[in-house]
């Protein structure tokens, strides 16, 4: 014959004061995990901590070489459009407070007008030396060059770009993303007024911004709907890349004049 043992109130005790244990156990460990929840998300970044973020990263470099690529699909309007692919290698050098630059390039553009199509094709060299901004182009047999003034953000001068950019543009912060293997912040910024713009009826820009270097990695142009037209792309980018400093010297092709415009611009 079965026998029972009465169930003591201390018995009821002990067991209520287990349950209540592990339910206050788990309560801290839901506790815990949302803390963590909450503590992982990070406060977005605002434009004037990103600058600085990114002025500090590009003051660390000293050269580097680049390979640059620009495609670009506009419609003109009225069935008209206007492609171009353009290859170009970059050397870039720190020298003091000033900032050297040649691009090399080749440029294929095709325009469709009115049912007719044009092919042109372009190889130019541009070079900053520190002082002027010289560029050299030959198209259809026929060499030009042009002197300018000095332009830091001609060179990818960061914090020379972002006070032209808080003139005339309104910045916004996008999502982080890669361009390659490399980290970016991305910044979108739509003109102030359409007649500050270089995109057709005052697009936006987004810069991709390499967190590493400060380098504008890529860059997409947008059109007054909001559509991509043009984008930029820099690849096996060199860091401390050694230059011979005569890459830097402008010399004029022979026969060619060089049209002087550093007194007509401010």
């Amino acid at each position: 014959m079965l026998r029972f043992r009465p169930i003591g109130i201390g018995w009821i005790n002990q067991v209520h004061t287990g349950i209540s244990a592990m339910l206050r156990t788990r309560s801290a460990g839901y506790a815990l995990v949302i803390a963590g929840l909450i503590g992982g998300v990070s406060r977005a970044e605002t434009i004037e901590e990103i600058e600085k973020k990114l002025t500090e990263a590009y003051a660390k470099v000293t050269s580097y070489t680049a390979k640059v690529t620009v495609d670009m699909n506009m419609d003109t309007g009225d069935g008209n459009r206007t492609t171009s692919k353009s290859e170009s290698t970059m050397e870039w050098m720190r020298k003091g407070d000033k900032v050297l630059m040649r691009a090399d390039s080749k440029t294929s553009t095709t325009a469709n007008y009115g049912g007719q199509e044009m092919k042109m094709d372009n190889v130019g060299t541009m070079i900053c030396d520190g002082e002027f901004l010289y560029s050299v182009s030959e198209m259809m047999g026929q060499k030009s060059a042009v002197k300018m003034a000095y332009d830091p953000k001609a060179a990818g001068d960061v914090a020379g770009l972002f006070k032209t950019l808080r003139e005339q543009a309104e910045l916004k912060v996008l999502p982080d993303e890669k361009v390659g293997d490399e980290d970016c912040y991305v910044i979108e910024s739509t003109p102030k007024s359409t007649g500050a713009s270089p995109m057709p009826g005052g697009g936006a820009m987004r810069m991709y911004f390499s967190k590493k270097s400060g380098i504008n990695l890529k860059a997409v142009a947008l059109d007054d709907k909001g559509k991509p037209f043009s984008t930029t792309l820099t690849t096996d980018v060199k860091i401390g890349a050694s230059i011979a400093a005569d890459r830097f010297v402008f010399k004029a092709p022979e026969g060619v004049q060089v049209m002087d415009m550093t007194k007509q611009q401010p």
